[in-house]
């Protein structure tokens, strides 16, 4: 549950259900009250359950269908991620190979999803 302290007292503003044992998904609902959106709420979510599967030693990916607005975030979030990754890895090194595994285990994002953004912007 994510709650923020506003006049003298915790307000609701989301949560998120993790799911433990369903691979690939270490997510399986989402949601942030709608007057709240557009605060960055729900990629702290997103964050905060990729955080958890990490220390877990495991890769995630939300359960499938997404919202529109899900959507958006997963993908948003996912390209976000993938990209520092690989402004990383190239920033100080001319001559660097770069895995797929390699970057699904450093951002916790499942491989599919990490596949989908490096084909969605042609870096594959």
């Amino acid at each position: 549950m994510l709650a923020e302290w506003r006049n003298s007292a915790w307000h609701f503003c989301g949560y998120f259900s993790k799911v433990k044992y369903a691979d690939p998904c270490n997510l399986n609902c989402i949601l942030v009250m709608p007057y709240l959106q557009k605060r960055g709420y729900g990629k702290f979510l997103i964050e905060f359950s990729y955080e958890l599967s990490k220390i877990e030693g495991r890769t995630g990916s939300p359960e499938r269908p997404l919202s529109d607005l899900g959507y958006i975030s997963y993908v948003s979030y996912w390209t976000l991620k993938v990209a520092q990754y690989l402004l990383e890895k190239t920033k100080l090194k001319k001559d660097t190979s770069i895995c797929l595994l390699d970057i699904t285990n450093k951002t916790g994002i499942h491989s599919d999803d990490v596949y989908y953004v490096l084909e969605k912007f042609k870096l594959i």
